[in-house]
């Protein structure tokens, strides 16, 4: 019974973890959209009514706007000043803002950014023969490594562990690979093995 209480549990956790990012993400668009139907309202007026068929020309030059705001704000952070007023703004701004460093620093692994250790996918030894995916998180100067023990399917949930360094072998494939062998039920999870560094401690 205890069993299966922790299974429900469990599963309506992660489920609801995975449907609230995209309900705040289907709010935070509609208010976007919405300002950019004010902001292109203007422009839309100005246009023949005909200007683009039967289709809505106020909805149509607010996705255009949203789009060319999108591509220009992209050029500036390319740019050093863009990349230090983006810097200023998440220092004062962003950071405080509780998650926001944990879901910057997913993205930018998503993205291809190997620069950063947070989130490297990577094989852990644990008793007997056991090998367990996992995901670390941070790396301590005395040669620690905190690491998430993710829940499949739902690997933004898991256990958190404080390991040897030596216990942890760094997988050498994208995060997102990674996390398609959670997402499918462990499904993948010798493509993991066979790109862990190091060699893993002999069975028995």
């Amino acid at each position: 019974m205890k069993a299966l209480i922790q299974f429900i549990t469990t599963t309506l956790a992660g489920g609801f973890f995975v449907i609230l990012p995209m309900v705040l993400l289907y709010i935070l668009l509609g208010e976007l959209f919405d300002a950019a139907i004010a902001l292109g309202t203007p422009i839309a007026d100005l246009l023949p009514a005909d200007a683009f068929g039967d289709r809505n020309t106020t909805h149509i030059v607010a996705a255009l706007l949203l789009l060319v705001v999108s591509f220009f704000t992209g050029l500036a952070l390319k740019t050093q000043i863009g990349k230090r007023i983006l810097e200023w703004l998440e220092a004062k701004i962003l950071e405080p803002i509780p998650g926001y460093t944990v879901i910057r620093d997913l993205s930018d692994r998503i993205g291809g950014d190997h620069s950063k250790e947070f989130f490297q996918p990577a094989i852990m030894d644990g008793p007997g023969d056991i090998r367990t995916p996992v995901f670390i998180v941070e790396e301590h100067a005395e040669g620690d490594y905190s690491i998430l023990v993710p829940i499949a399917p739902t690997p933004a949930m898991g256990t958190i562990q404080i390991v040897p360094r030596a216990r942890v072998h760094r997988v050498d494939l994208p995060v997102v690979e990674a996390l398609e062998c959670f997402w499918h039920w462990g499904v993948g999870t010798e493509k993991l093995i066979k790109h862990a560094r190091g060699t893993f401690k002999m069975r028995e």
